[in-house]
């Protein structure tokens, strides 16, 4: 944009727009309120090892007419007000949120928040002088600091450093010592306690940052995770690890503790309690684990303290961004999580399975959710969270960060980065109990899976010829699928003597005849009665060329026109002739395949499977419309 300069008679009169005295008033932490400052000069710092994933930074020259603060550094969600030229040098700016620091006896104020007030003004104001290293040296004690502008807090002191305490030498009469070294450091009672971010030595968890060596945080917990992990270091091989993320009415932070801090701060932390949190490592988030809308994340240490405070009305709960299970279908499932409130409409029995990277046995249990639309999704619970479910079909669930799966159509679990609520005391709770306490317990809810649709959420289901599956190696992969839509013909289903199976009724597994009864291997569990389910593996081609299918029972029953009971007991007659009569009558008709193409290891080598996830008669109005605007587009 363009930037007018101003005469010298213009720049007397902004000069009165300044904070005079506002530079030295900050470094003697009296904090101004908005002060106002013309910027001399613009300085990038280029990220570490010039890593492009890491953000750069931008140092200021501030002056307030009378002084200058060479070390004024702005907080990299406002890099876009330089990278847009609105900050620019030679201009006047508000600073709304500041903090300001000490780092090597050395001043150093972070812009958390500014107002552009004007462009390039095209020369200094005044005659600024740069401020002494540290006006704080004389005599005069500094005022408390607002939580924004805080500064630093006492060093962190341990229990058992507090027993230990002696009284000072202005307590025994003595002359205090003059060595600077014992004057930095601040008795135990001095520290802040008592309400949820009251104290004056908090600040709020969006002014954290790399800048700050010392900080007190009052924050609630909102989700808690634990973890092993192989260590070579540990004496047993495995290494602990603990995660908590950290919210407050400024915004929110994941911390991390390991080992020894795990089992110290774990006995600590509980999910919704609040605490005062002093002393850790910041560091710039690994988004890869880290889901919070935070840039940094704590590594909590030896010297971390954490005190558990009275919860205040004024700390935020955990704050819930509910999705539809009405959208869960057309949302990209890979690497996605979601907030979910529904409630709880089945609980199988605690199974185990062995991990395939570290052959590790983990415990896992198998829900079904439930919202008012009278859709049901599973959801999988893992290690702890399983081998401790105590909770009952018809409690609400409020899940914050579910992971998203598309196995099944569509699946979730709460895995280490989630945490949930039960039964919340929330009104959008209370109402989800009473709906299905009135008719939702008597509901037969649906399973997503059908449909054609490929709009909504990010996954976009396109609509392909079949040759383009082996022209754009759709499902080739390792870590993803592929989802498309085709119009196809069934010319061919292959014959098997295994075409339909005994399934569980609970999970589905194929079942394991145990004369009289049916066993479960995954449910653990014998059982008098079994379902049949179809296996079934078609061609279908178009005008382009032929693709292999596998349908399963739902897919495999909206081809064949019979259900899988009938299916089943036709294969254990072994009625063959009345088996190919319906394979034959099958042939040449036309469906739309909604299909998931995924790369899969057999027999060591590696090749692409395509399953139909749902399968429809084509919408002969539906399809005259869709190739209408195609062939608009040509004319």
């Amino acid at each position: 944009f363009f930037v007018a300069r101003v005469g010298t008679s213009s720049l007397t009169a902004m000069s009165s727009q300044l904070t005079t005295g506002g530079i030295e008033a900050i470094s003697r932490d009296e904090n101004p309120e908005n002060p106002v400052f013309q910027v001399l000069s613009i300085k990038k710092i280029a990220s570490a090892g010039n890593d492009a994933s890491k953000p750069d930074r931008y140092r200021l020259c501030l002056s307030d007419g009378n002084h200058k603060q060479p070390s004024a550094m702005l907080a990299t969600q406002l890099n876009d007000l330089v990278t847009e030229e609105k900050i620019v040098a030679n201009g006047i700016i508000r600073l709304d949120r500041y903090i300001c620091n000490t780092v090597s006896e050395r001043r150093i104020i972070i812009v958390l928040g500014a107002t552009v007030l004007h462009g390039d003004v095209g020369n200094e104001i005044g005659s600024p002088k740069r401020m002494e290293a540290d006006p704080n040296k004389t005599d005069k004690p500094a005022p408390a600091a607002p939580a924004v502008t805080t500064t630093a807090p006492p060093a962190a002191v341990t229990p058992a450093q507090q027993r230990d305490v002696k009284p000072s030498a202005a307590q025994l009469g003595k002359t205090p010592s003059k060595n600077p070294y014992q004057q930095k450091r601040a008795a135990p009672s001095a520290r802040t306690s008592g309400g949820a971010g009251a104290g004056t030595n908090t600040i709020p968890i969006e002014a954290l940052n790399p800048y700050q060596n010392r900080w007190t945080i009052c924050a609630r917990v909102m989700s808690r995770s634990d973890r092993t992990y192989r260590s070579d270091s540990a004496p047993n091989g495995e290494g602990k690890l603990m995660n908590v993320e950290l919210i407050d009415d400024s915004g929110e932070i994941r911390c991390t503790a390991f080992n020894q801090d795990a089992d110290r701060l774990g006995s600590i932390f509980e999910v919704g309690k609040v605490y005062t949190v002093r002393g850790g490592r910041l560091k710039l988030a690994n988004k890869k684990f880290n889901r919070t809308n935070n840039q940094y994340e704590i590594t909590f240490g030896g010297d971390t303290e954490v005190a558990e405070v009275a919860d205040s009305s004024a700390m935020p709960k955990i704050r819930y961004d509910y999705v539809d299970f009405t959208q869960l279908e057309g949302m990209n499932k890979e690497d996605a999580f979601v907030d979910v409130l529904a409630v709880i409409h089945g609980i199988e029995d605690l199974t185990s399975i062995t991990t395939k990277r570290d052959s590790r046995e983990l415990s896992k249990r198998e829900i079904t959710l439930m919202d008012q639309a009278q859709i049901a999704v599973r959801c999988t619970l893992w290690g702890r969270t399983a081998e401790d479910w105590q909770h009952q079909v018809g409690d609400v669930i409020a899940i914050k960060k579910a992971k998203l799966s598309d196995f099944n159509g569509c699946s979730m679990s709460i895995s280490s980065a989630s945490s949930f609520e039960i039964n919340p005391d929330r009104p959008e709770g209370h109402e989800l109990r009473g709906w299905y306490d009135s008719e939702g317990k008597n509901a037969s809810p649906s399973r997503i899976g059908g449909g054609m649709g490929g709009g909504g959420g990010g996954r976009v289901d396109r609509r392909i010829i079949v040759s383009q599956v082996k022209d754009e190696n759709l499902g080739t992969a390792e870590d993803k699928s592929d989802w498309f839509v085709f119009k196809g013909s069934v010319s061919f289903i292959k014959k098997s003597p295994n075409g339909c199976y005994k399934a569980c009724q609970t999970c589905n597994k194929k079942l394991v005849e145990e004369h009289p009864e049916w066993r479960c291997e995954k449910c653990n569990k014998a059982y008098k009665d079994f379902n049949y389910r179809i296996m079934m593996s078609l061609s279908a081609l178009d005008a382009s060329g032929q693709l292999w299918v596998s349908c399963f029972s739902e897919t495999a029953e909206t081809i064949l026109n019979q259900t899988a009971k009938k299916m089943g007991e036709l294969q254990d007659a072994t009625d063959d002739a009345t088996i190919e009569k319906i394979h034959k009558d099958a042939y040449f008709k036309q469906y739309m395949f909604k299909c998931r193409a995924k790369s899969e290891s057999y027999q060591g080598e590696s090749r692409v499977k395509c399953t139909a996830v749902a399968v429809t008669p084509v919408d002969q109005v539906a399809e005259s419309k869709y190739l209408i605007e195609k062939i608009k587009q040509y004319v």
